[in-house]
């Protein structure tokens, strides 16, 4: 991580020596007093943009083709934080399933910032008070041709038009809706980390002033005739609407507020035919509108 922070800046990103049973490759690392803003000749030092773990962190690795996009998967932030921590990390591969899929959260923006390695850091927060990061890297960093760099570079610019972010830490409570792929960070000293150091790490899409209790559809699949639709805020009763027509659902048992299987709907989606999905909660509430289309395998 970046080391060149300002010295009275608490929650900038330093490399630490600490005491741990976890193991961290420190080889490539290159480390500079927080005070120098020159190099050992003088001249100004190239743009900072981090070490440990970049390619994964940026979504260059060769992993990064690897994960899917076309299925982001709600979760919550406790069930994030409650994930085991690898005892190693790899510098350029990624650890699946949780660094191999692109998960979706609702929650509170409490702080955000400008880090030493470019990348915009956030704090968020549930309504329990369980914390987490969230990092949308700078795309100046990014090589333009990998995988992830043009979903990375419309976050940073959607987190701009809203916010003015500067290398200091700046609060605000906003209600959010953060896509990113997971990230294993090290064990270090800094504000909203989970337990676990898990982050949202890049983030590939941000939506602000969101509804964190209406029903939302995140994505839809087909198994068969099963048509399975996951989202948050499904309640008990909640049902599938395929172009407007009720189906006949239930909530599935591990997960019934993120998860609702249509036993019968394929019998009304064709192969490679698109339809409009939407959730109808018990109380009426129905979501917005989501295009669907059933693959051709």
């Amino acid at each position: 991580r970046g080391a060149n922070g300002p010295a009275d800046d608490d929650e900038d990103e330093f490399v630490e020596l600490y005491l741990s049973s976890v193991p961290v490759n420190i080889g490539d690392w290159l480390l500079k007093g927080s005070s120098n803003s020159t190099d050992a000749q003088g001249e100004s030092p190239a743009l900072e943009c981090g070490l440990f773990r970049r390619s994964v962190k940026n979504g260059e690795d060769a992993d990064a083709p690897v994960v899917d996009l076309s299925q982001p998967v709600p979760t919550t932030l406790s069930t994030m934080r409650a994930w085991p921590a690898p005892p190693s990390f790899p510098a350029a591969n990624r650890l699946a399933p949780h660094e191999t899929t692109v998960w979706v959260v609702n929650a509170i923006l409490t702080k955000y910032r400008r880090a030493s390695d470019q990348d915009y850091h956030l704090d968020l927060r549930d309504a329990a008070g369980n914390e987490i990061t969230a990092e949308i890297p700078c795309p100046c960093c990014i090589d333009p041709r990998a995988p992830l760099t043009s979903l990375i570079a419309a976050a940073r610019s959607n987190f701009d038009s809203l916010f003015t972010v500067t290398g200091s830490s700046q609060t605000t409570n906003i209600t959010v809706r953060v896509a990113g792929v997971g990230m294993f960070d090290f064990p270090h000293n800094q504000t909203g980390a989970a337990p676990n150091f898990i982050e949202l790490h890049p983030v590939i899409g941000i939506t602000f002033n969101v509804d964190l209790n209406a029903p939302l559809i995140v994505s839809a699949a087909m198994r068969g005739k099963k048509l399975f639709v996951a989202g948050f805020n499904f309640d008990d009763g909640t049902v599938v609407l395929v172009d407007g027509d009720k189906q006949k659902t239930r909530n599935d048992e591990e997960n019934p507020g993120m998860r609702l299987i249509a036993k019968k709907a394929g019998n009304f989606i064709s192969p490679g035919h698109t339809v409009t999905l939407q959730v109808r909660k018990s109380d009426g509430t129905e979501s917005e509108s989501f295009s669907f289309t059933r693959p051709t395998q």
